[in-house]
């Protein structure tokens, strides 16, 4: 497969750039932020030890005041090295988000009950099991009665899924775990993948309804050429009456959700642009739904930041969450 363990790192990324997603585009750009951010790094430790040796004067020489001009350039770079340290730290604390929503005709099993979703963790070269191990132990702190994790689980720079995978088996949630893919699991050996994911009790939802308690889930995978196929499931779904949740990892066919009764949406993907600038471009493809919580009468739709970061380990723009969701039933 193109994408196997023998991929190169070049190769791999080459494969994303080619992948013909609407956001593919600034994968190039969050790349070239990438090496930006280490050749600031880099050039700023430079300045500062620079600094520090003509610092010191030969024996015997007497001290001379020099007065130097300010230096635009070593003000960029210092101000960047800042940026990015904060970055780099902002990325790895992960907050908990919390949220409410009231949902008509919700059954008495789930009163009360929280539901969490995660997103873009990202597992691979960065995030690793350390990471991941500390994001399940959280998670179980929120007593969740479900977890869906709406995809671009794996990031794609590592190919050893069974080892990435079992963190989530530390993970305890009475009604189960719940997976969708993501953009980035179309890049993998996605078989493998998804049966790594199995393999730690992770139930993987393919374009498929399923009744959770009184809950209809629907989870959509992800696919470039099959809106067709989605919109036929949520037709499906718009004939019960019992409360939906809609796990798909784009926030996309709002407008069909809406019409098929969904009452809550469960999205990711963007990363809420992760580094500035590309917050911006992300509100100029998703509009409103790019991130954040939003309510159209009965339904509601949750875009995560997500929980990990893709390519630089820096966050300038949000931080990576964990969603936490109490229902209620609506009086």
């Amino acid at each position: 497969m193109l994408a196997g363990g023998r991929l190169g790192r070049l190769r791999r990324r080459f494969y994303y750039f080619a992948h013909p997603g609407p956001f593919f585009k600034c994968y190039l750009f969050e790349l070239a932020v990438s090496d930006l951010c280490r050749l600031v790094w880099l050039v700023g430790v430079f300045i500062i030890s620079q600094r520090h040796c003509l610092g010191h004067r030969p024996l015997g020489r007497p001290r001379t005041a020099i007065h130097r001009p300010p230096q635009p350039g070593g003000r960029f770079f210092y101000s960047g090295l800042l940026a990015a340290s904060a970055g780099a730290i902002n990325a790895r604390i992960l907050r908990v988000k919390q949220q409410t929503i009231t949902i008509q005709n919700l059954p008495g099993a789930w009163q009360d009950k929280t539901i969490v979703q995660i997103s873009d963790v990202h597992a691979g070269a960065i995030n690793k099991n350390r990471w991941l191990e500390k994001m399940a132990d959280q998670i179980n702190a929120l007593n969740p009665e479900a977890i869906f994790i709406t995809g671009d689980y794996f990031d794609g720079t590592s190919h050893d899924f069974a080892r990435l995978a079992s963190p989530l088996a530390r993970l305890r949630a009475r009604s189960g775990v719940f997976f969708i893919t993501g953009n980035h699991e179309t890049y993998l050996d996605t078989a493998t993948a998804l049966d790594a994911l199995r393999a730690s009790q992770v139930r993987v939802l393919d374009n498929e309804i399923i009744d959770l308690a009184g809950l209809k889930i629907i989870g959509l995978s992800y696919g470039q050429g099959q809106t067709k196929t989605l919109i036929g499931l949520l037709e499906q779904a718009k004939t019960s009456p019992a409360p939906k949740i809609l796990l798909y990892h784009i926030p996309r066919l709002t407008a069909e959700a809406k019409a098929a009764g969904i009452n809550l949406q469960l999205s990711g993907h963007t990363h809420r642009g992760q580094i500035f600038p590309f917050n911006l471009m992300t509100r100029l493809i998703y509009g409103r739904y790019h991130y954040g919580w939003h309510q159209d009468g009965a339904y509601h739709l949750n875009t995560s930041a997500g929980t990990g970061t893709w390519g630089p380990p820096l966050r300038t723009t949000g931080a990576p969450e964990i969603t936490a969701i109490t229902l209620k039933a609506q009086n």
